[in-house]
């Protein structure tokens, strides 16, 4: 996937201990030997309710391009859902471990799957069966979550968790009516993942905030794009607001080459007080932006406060951004805490999340482990397609049938997107 963008922002966070230091050390978590269990609560849920997040950029190598480095990590996943004997729908995923070179694919039981229920050649568009063993794309983003949660002890069976001597704790969000009370803080470190639609809502709403002022808010154009080293216009002024913002984020996030040789990323000269679409000035003379003589700052995702919620259920929901709030205190759409205890900047919340996580992020490739292809089919219920001919089953699972090329689908399954 192209990395929308090539630049981070300048976040502020202090020295003591900064996003930015902590993203390349990450926290290794406790070791369960013979175990492995995924942190499903290390992760946040997007729902109908609108949420307050910071994202914070970390350092992860892409799986789907080696080599290259973005703030969040991508992959790719085979999910499912079916049903089983009892009526209750299981969701279930694995891993892709095809790796990247398309000529040279590495085993991988839900490709196999996939290349398997190909449609024949020349099969016509109608008569096509979906196939669902396709890759999906993931993403997952380490966030600070603005909300207040609650330590509560860890029960089994009636009786406290403790491990290694120390009773273990779960961090909840906490109820209505008990926010600042006993065991209760503000702002948790959390991982979002989202697939390939709602990566695309994450996008579109990073664009929408790369096209506002972080000081006042309005909307901002481009009035001159020019070399850093000679001053060279990289586009004509006259045509600049004749591309599109697309066309001209393509510009802007990309290193150009110069006539003068000089390679680097371009300069702008950038003016703020428009509407959303940059097309009318909207600016008002007695509200001039609080960023005064010095030129406007766009907005970045991972430079303010965006509240998101999601709409919509499986395959047509959606995130949307409700608000946003940047972490500039003298700016017109600064953060401001909706509870008079917190008393601190949005920043200095942000470094006290992350030290209460230890200093650091969470490894989120701990949580995308390549298993073996045996593993990979026992989570996917299905035949292990590279065992031993003495291992494969001689009758498939029930709730599946064999279909043309070798491979097996599910009965009443529902395929995620």
């Amino acid at each position: 996937m192209a990395n929308p963008f090539m630049t981070l922002p300048n976040i502020n966070f202090s020295e003591k201990s900064t996003a930015l230091n902590a993203k390349k050390v990450y926290d290794d978590g406790p070791k369960t030997p013979n175990r492995k269990i995924f942190p499903f609560w290390e992760y946040l849920n997007l729902s109908a309710a609108t949420q307050q997040l910071v994202f914070i950029p970390g350092e992860y190598e892409s799986r789907i391009e080696p080599g290259k480095i973005y703030p969040w990590l991508e992959f790719y996943k085979h999910k499912m859902t079916y049903t089983d004997s009892t009526g209750k729908q299981i969701f279930k995923n694995i891993t892709c471990s095809a790796g990247s070179d398309k000529h040279h694919k590495k085993p991988c039981v839900g490709c196999h799957y996939y290349e398997s229920n190909k449609p024949a050649p020349y099969t016509k568009k109608e008569n096509r069966t979906p196939n669902p063993w396709g890759q999906k794309l993931s993403t997952i983003f380490c966030v600070g979550h603005l909300a207040w949660y609650k330590r509560v002890m860890r029960m089994k069976d009636g009786k406290p968790v403790v491990y290694a001597d120390i009773p273990q704790y779960n961090e909840v969000l906490c109820p209505a009516g008990e926010e600042g009370g006993p065991d209760t803080f503000f702002g948790k470190l959390v991982k979002i993942e989202l697939g390939n639609n709602h990566y695309k809502n994450w996008v579109e709403i990073a664009s929408q905030l790369y096209w506002l002022c972080d000081g006042c808010g309005m909307g901002i154009v481009t009035k001159k794009v020019y070399c850093r080293n000679c001053g060279a216009d990289l586009i004509d002024p006259k045509e600049i607001n004749k591309l599109s913002r697309p066309q001209q984020e393509d510009i802007l996030k990309k290193i150009q080459t110069c006539a003068c040789g000089h390679v680097d990323m371009p300069v702008e000269d950038l003016a703020c007080g428009y509407d959303v679409e940059g097309k009318v000035f909207k600016r008002k003379a007695n509200r001039p932006c609080p960023l005064g003589d010095n030129p406007p700052q766009r907005m970045h995702i991972y430079n303010c406060v965006v509240s998101l919620n999601k709409t919509g259920a499986k395959t047509d929901s959606k995130l949307n951004l409700v608000d946003k709030a940047s972490f500039n205190p003298d700016s017109d759409i600064s953060w401001v805490t909706p509870y008079e205890s917190i008393g601190m900047p949005v920043v200095e919340i942000i470094d006290s999340i992350i030290a209460r996580n230890g200093g650091k992020l969470y490894d989120i490739n701990k949580d995308i482990e390549v298993v073996s292809e045996e593993q990979q089919a026992q989570e996917l219920k299905v035949p292990n397609p590279y065992a031993a001919p003495s291992d494969i089953p001689k009758q498939p699972p029930i709730s599946q049938v064999p279909v043309t090329g070798g491979g097996f689908q599910k009965l009443g399954v529902i395929f995620n997107n």
